[in-house]
């Protein structure tokens, strides 16, 4: 600039003159007034007094435009970029008054805990609410040390004066179980004996024993009633179904009396013949013997049922032929053939509930007699058992 403009001082010291510029040459060096003012901001009063003290130049001086917004603000722009006194007054606080509102950050740290650090060092009251207890709730909750002492025993004390459970339950009996295992005395006199009353009432086992039988052995050395009547007659019905021995004697001969008395079988009989007799109520599905002729025939009768008949078994104990002659119902007679070989049997069928059957069986041996045996078989009974009855007369041959 000061190559460009004309300054005061260079004209009060008549250093530079207009005469001696010529034409044009004081325009290609220098700039106006008006031209400074287009293109330079002037310096405040301040600035230059500043410019004054440090130059030996003084006079007014200029800034370049694009040295000035580097250096200063535009009016227009100051009131978006800065505030104005009177708002900084309502919207800001001065310093020299802060002291008296706000704490300096290095006083708050030590006066003050910072948020963010609050969550590290202390809990929130919802928090402690839920993990703690207040102490003046405390006394509806706990007991204080001195009143438990009056109210409660110290578990290091227990020991000395209480058993644990477990040794007490190896020592003692828990009252809720002892109606399970024992009677209470007020009980026992109703359920059970005194031992001193014991002897009047009961026996020992050991007197007991030579008393008594047990029932274990009972089995061993008695019957039973009921197992009695199936193996056993009594007495009073003895009389009925059986006969004394001296009814008996006057009734049937002894076997030992008989070979004097009657010829044996086997040896021929001359005139009069042995007679066999049989008797049986048979009932259906039941196989009975009616008759037997011991050494010569044995006659089974087996029951069909109520109202239809029995069926006769011949069982030849030594052979025989012959015939059986049969009288049905209507009076009418079949006759049917017999042959039987020793050990042989022949059913005789009948579907009626009355039939009566007479054998004639003739027994030969080469030089003997021939044996003849005749034998009458009966059976009736419409309902229940068949009533059979059988009588058979052996005798030899006449010559």
């Amino acid at each position: 600039m000061a190559d460009r403009l004309i300054g005061s001082a260079q004209i009060r010291d008549g250093s530079i003159l207009l005469r001696d510029i010529k034409r044009g040459q004081l325009e290609s060096r220098y700039l106006t007034i008006s031209a400074a003012a287009a293109k330079y901001v002037k310096i405040s009063d301040g600035a230059a007094r500043y410019l004054a003290a440090t130059t030996t130049d003084p006079g007014p001086y200029y800034l370049k435009i694009d040295d000035a917004a580097a250096t200063y603000l535009k009016l227009d722009d100051a009131p978006l970029k800065y505030l104005s006194l009177e708002d900084a007054a309502v919207k800001y606080l001065k310093i020299d008054a802060a002291s008296d509102l706000f704490l300096k950050l290095d006083d708050a740290a030590l006066k003050y805990l910072k948020i963010e650090d609050a969550e590290l060092k202390y809990l929130k009251i919802d928090t402690a609410n839920n993990m703690f207890l207040k102490i003046d709730a405390a006394y509806d909750t706990f007991l204080s040390l001195d009143d438990a002492a009056l109210k409660y025993l110290k578990i290091t004390d227990a020991d000395a004066k209480y058993l644990k459970l477990d040794e007490a339950a190896l020592k003692y009996l828990k009252i809720e179980d002892a109606d399970l295992k024992y009677v209470k005395i007020t009980d026992a006199d109703q359920r059970y004996l005194k031992l001193d009353d014991a002897s009047a009432t009961y026996l020992k086992l050991d007197d007991a024993a030579l008393n008594y039988l047990k029932i274990d052995d009972a089995n061993v050395k008695y019957l039973k009633i009921e197992d009695a009547e199936q193996k056993y007659l009594k007495i009073e019905d003895a009389a009925q179904k059986y006969l004394s021995l001296d009814d008996a004697a006057r009734t049937y001969l002894k076997i030992a009396d008989g070979d004097a008395r009657y010829a044996k079988l086997g040896s021929a009989v001359m005139g009069d013949g042995s007679v066999y007799t049989g008797f049986q109520a048979v009932g259906g599905g039941d196989t009975k013997t009616v008759l037997d002729v011991p050494g010569n025939l044995r006659i089974d009768a087996h029951g069909n049922g109520a109202g239809e008949g029995v069926n006769f078994v011949l069982i030849g104990l030594r052979s025989f032929d012959g015939q059986v002659q049969v009288a049905l119902g209507d009076g009418s007679v079949r006759l049917v053939p017999v042959k039987l070989a020793e050990g042989e049997t022949q059913t005789l069928s009948t579907d009626l509930p009355a039939v009566q059957l007479t054998l004639q069986l003739v027994h030969t041996e080469q030089d003997a007699k021939a044996q003849v045996l005749t034998a009458t078989l009966s059976a009736s009974g419409a309902e229940g058992p068949s009533v059979v009855s059988a009588q058979a007369l052996l005798g030899a041959a006449t010559q």
